[in-house]
C-alpha cells in the first residue's frame, strides 16, 4: 500500500522525468493523491464515472507537463500546491482528455480500481470542493500513520497492540467500557490494555511526527502542520 506523500520530497525528486519517471514513482504518487482528487471532483458535482476519468486525466496532465517534479518550496505546501493546478486543469479541461484517459489505463493503476477498494467519504452539508480536497488530505495521512504502527506493532511481536489502539481510536466516552470488551475479546488484562493503548498511542504520536516532518520545510513547522491536522478532521 503506498504511503500518503511523504511530501513528496521523495516523491518529487523521483518524478522530475514527468513522463519518463518509473511506473513505480508513479503509481507511488497516484495511489497517494487521488482520493483527495477525487473527492474535490465529487464536491465539484461530477458523477462517480466523470470524477474518475478527470482524476485519471489530471494525473497524466501533471507527468505529461512535469509538473510535480518542478514544485518548489517557496511555493508554499505542496497539498495547496496540487489544489490550484487542480482547481485551474477543471476550469481549463479540453477534449484532450480521451487520449490520456487511454493512456492512463495501459500504465498506471485505474483510479476506477482503487475507487473501488477505498471509501471516500464526503462532508455532510455545504463544504466547498476545497474542504474536500483537504479533508481527504488529512484523512489520508491519519491512515497512514495507522498503517505504520500497525506494521510497527507486528515487527514487536506484538499484534494485539495495535488491535487495541484501533478500537480505542478515536476515543469516546465509552471507552472504559470497551477497554473491558477489548480485554476479554483479546485475553488480556485491563492493565494490559492500559499498556497497549499507551505504548501505541506513543508510538502513533512519533510515527505522526515523522509523516509530518516529511511534509514541511523545517521541524519547527511540525506543530502548526499537525494542528491544521485535528481542524480539517
Amino acid at each position: 500500500m503506498a504511503h500518503f506523500p511523504t511530501t513528496a520530497w521523495n516523491i518529487i525528486d523521483s518524478l522530475k522525468g514527468g513522463q519518463l519517471a518509473s511506473l513505480d514513482s508513479r503509481n507511488c504518487f497516484v495511489q497517494s493523491y487521488w482520493p483527495a482528487v477525487f473527492a474535490y471532483l465529487r464536491r465539484r458535482g461530477f458523477q462517480q464515472s466523470n470524477a474518475e476519468d478527470l482524476t485519471q486525466d489530471f494525473f497524466c496532465y501533471l507527468f505529461e507537463k512535469e509538473l510535480v517534479g518542478s514544485y518548489q518550496a517557496e511555493r508554499g505546501r505542496f497539498r495547496t500546491y496540487i489544489l490550484t493546478l487542480l482547481t485551474r486543469f477543471v476550469s481549463d479541461r479540453t477534449t484532450s482528455r480521451a487520449p490520456r484517459q487511454r493512456r492512463f489505463e495501459n500504465d498506471l493503476v485505474p483510479i476506477s480500481c482503487l475507487a473501488a477498494t477505498h471509501d471516500i467519504q464526503l462532508i455532510s452539508g455545504e463544504s466547498s470542493p476545497e474542504q474536500e480536497f483537504m479533508r481527504q488530505w488529512a484523512r489520508s495521512v491519519i491512515q497512514s500513520t495507522r498503517n505504520e504502527l500497525r506494521l510497527w506493532c507486528q515487527a514487536q511481536g506484538r499484534p494485539d497492540w495495535y488491535l487495541v489502539f484501533d478500537a480505542l481510536n478515536p476515543p469516546d466516552l465509552s471507552s472504559a467500557s470497551r477497554k473491558e470488551a477489548i480485554a476479554q475479546s483479546l485475553r488480556l488484562t485491563i492493565d494490559q490494555v492500559r499498556y497497549a493503548q499507551t505504548k501505541s498511542e506513543q508510538k502513533f504520536i512519533e510515527l505522526l511526527r515523522l509523516v509530518v516532518l516529511e511534509q514541511v520545510e523545517s521541524e519547527n513547522e511540525v506543530d502548526d502542520e499537525i494542528r491544521s491536522l485535528r481542524r480539517l478532521l
